[in-house]
């Protein structure tokens, strides 16, 4: 008797121990209920050029030091090559077709359920800040927020008053976005001294592309009225070709225009400081291409430099973590649901990234439609190269319309290519792939879906847009002279 008390108070003692140390576990590795969430969006920001990323010379302290703190993601693609299709994800968790307004230049649909609005419906404030003229209400995207401020093209003013609004709000459950425009151009040409840009003019080289670095935060963005953007426009846009010289300088603006979007990064991380209850997610809209495929900017095809983008989540209560799953912005709005502990709108397409571990393989899509059928970047001719892009473990596959003229708005057909990922990480060597193949037959079937949604979109005329919003779309070259 007395030895199996002995047994008895033994085990007791061991499942004791066991419990405390499984609740020590648990609560160690909890991520916390978040009540302040901060989005940050970089416009055109590759993930390539991000210290974090692999980029050499650390461009990007703040930005590496937010995912020292939080969950870095290896693998995060854009579902779109330029801001209306990446964003209309982002904002709503659905695929850009799905969220694509009937006659609105390619806006988001009025009532669609967004982040803000879910997160506003549960008394969360809503507030967004946006360098970005085409995130704003005028196309749709201040759906839900209690207040929207757009300052176009002033990356300083947005995160100056971000900064003051999160002073003020302190201890109330937020939801703030800060919209930054950087590092997309038009860069300021007064960024680098006189004798930079004359030493790239006088080095013609390829080489020249990959070798410039520069040191210092200075302003990238000039105000739309201020001279030196015109004088950006004269100097790289006289026509439809630019020397290796003219695109070794515009590299190397890119790349301070990476740095200022890191400093700024850095200013609103002072200023939300050690808070244990705020979630930030740091995520760009898309890439930027540099010639890889003989194109230079974004919106022209969806290989992976224009959509590989930074995309880091630092919760509250949770260790430092790289993850290599495939993500995508469609993800974002079912991860804030889950970390705010609220329930998601039925028939999201994304994924909540809240359980690292838990993200499953999947096929990511991407689409680069003409959603914006007045907005043409200039001098690099009026179509994309790709519709569509499913890129699935080890190979990608493209759809690509055919058109007879450059002008035309309809294509006479489409052509499939597949790229083994794994043999030519590069994309150089397309492999032909016949319609009929079963590999095309999901991204045949999301092509069929995701265009008659675009084609429905163009239905009426578009709304007029007002003097000022068009001179902003043009001075950023979303809109041809």
């Amino acid at each position: 008797m007395r030895r199996r008390k002995k047994i008895f108070g033994v085990a007791l003692f061991s499942a004791i121990i066991g419990c405390c140390l499984f609740c020590a576990v648990n609560l160690k590795s909890r991520v916390h209920r978040s009540d302040r969430i901060i989005l940050i969006v970089a416009d055109a920001l590759r993930a390539d050029h991000v210290g974090c990323y692999g980029a050499p010379g650390n461009p990007t302290p703040h930005i590496d030091a937010l995912a020292a703190r939080g969950w870095r993601f290896t693998d995060a693609l854009a579902p779109g090559s330029e801001t209306v299709t990446s964003n209309r994800a982002l904002f709503t968790g659905l695929h850009p077709y799905r969220a694509s307004g009937v006659g609105r230049q390619g806006a988001l649909r009025p009532g669609v359920p967004t982040i803000a609005s879910q997160l506003r419906r549960t008394g969360f404030h809503t507030v967004g800040f946006s360098a970005q003229p085409i995130v704003s209400g005028r196309f749709g995207f201040a759906q839900g927020f209690q207040s929207f401020t757009c300052l176009p093209s002033d990356d300083d003013r947005v995160t100056d008053s971000a900064i003051k609004w999160i002073a003020r709000h302190r201890r109330q459950r937020y939801f703030a976005l800060v919209y930054l425009l950087s590092p997309h151009c038009p860069y300021d040409l007064a960024s680098i001294s006189d004798r930079e840009r004359h030493a790239m003019e006088s080095t013609p080289s390829a080489s020249a592309i990959c070798t410039f670095s520069h040191q210092g935060d200075k302003t990238l963005v000039a105000p739309i009225n201020d001279p030196r953007n015109l004088a950006f426009r004269q100097y790289f846009w006289p026509g439809t070709k630019l020397g290796y010289a003219k695109v070794a300088l515009l590299h190397a603006l890119y790349r301070v225009a990476v740095r200022s979007t890191d400093a700024r990064v850095g200013r609103i991380m002072r200023a939300i400081g050690d808070d244990n209850r705020a979630t930030v997610i740091f995520v760009a809209d898309h890439g930027e291409e540099w010639r890889e495929h003989g194109h230079l900017g974004h919106a022209h095809s969806l290989f992976r430099e224009v959509l590989h983008v930074p995309f880091i989540i630092c919760p509250p209560g949770t260790h430092p973590r790289t993850v290599s799953a495939p993500v995508t912005h469609m993800d974002i709005a079912p991860t804030i649901f889950n970390l705010a502990r609220i329930s998601s709108p039925p028939n999201l397409d994304g994924c909540s990234l809240a359980q690292p571990d838990a993200i499953p393989a999947r096929t990511l899509f991407a689409e680069n439609y003409e959603v914006l059928s007045a907005f043409r970047p200039q001098g690099f001719g009026s179509h994309s190269i790709h519709d569509l892009a499913a890129y699935a473990p080890g190979e990608a596959i493209f759809c690509c319309p055919e058109y007879a003229h450059a002008e035309d708005v309809q294509p006479i057909g489409f052509k499939w290519v597949r790229y083994d990922l794994a043999a030519d990480p590069m994309q150089q060597h397309p492999l032909p792939l016949a319609a009929s193949d079963s590999r095309c037959k999901t991204l045949r079937q999301y092509h069929i879906e995701s265009r008659s949604a675009t084609l429905e979109a163009r239905v009426g005329s578009p709304a007029k847009l007002p003097s000022d919003i068009r001179d902003q779309l043009r001075a950023l070259g979303y809109i041809a002279k």
